[in-house]
């Protein structure tokens, strides 16, 4: 398995990707993708930021992280039904296996995608 196959997303970092673009991620590659959905105006968004930059540092090319702006991507938001931001989608093989709403701690991330990876 390629890590990657938009070529866009590197391991151990955070990248904002389309819907698009996540949707060929998913179809095409087996493996972790934990999907940020967040929006510009969101203040817990933003706290949330460096967490998910050290969670991608941390699991490196155990799980590939991007960001997905709710605004500029409604339709793919509502088709995996995110009702608050920001929403922490957990995809494995194609599926959501979990999600997380809120803002949590690098630890508790971390913790939530290995217990769920099993």
């Amino acid at each position: 398995m390629e890590y990657t196959i938009t070529g866009l997303i590197r391991p151990g970092t955070m990248v904002e990707l389309t819907g698009e673009q996540i949707n060929q991620e998913i179809t095409n590659e087996n493996g972790l993708i934990l999907v940020d959905v967040f929006a510009t105006w969101c203040g817990p968004c933003r706290v949330i930021i460096p967490q998910l930059i050290d969670v991608a540092k941390q699991l490196d090319n155990k799980i590939r992280v991007v960001k997905l702006d709710s605004d500029q991507n409604q339709e793919w938001a509502s088709q995996y039904e995110v009702q608050g931001l920001p929403t922490l989608l957990l995809i494995k093989d194609g599926n959501v296996i979990d999600r997380l709403e809120g803002a949590y701690m690098s630890n508790e991330i971390i913790d939530f995608v290995q217990q769920k990876h099993r």
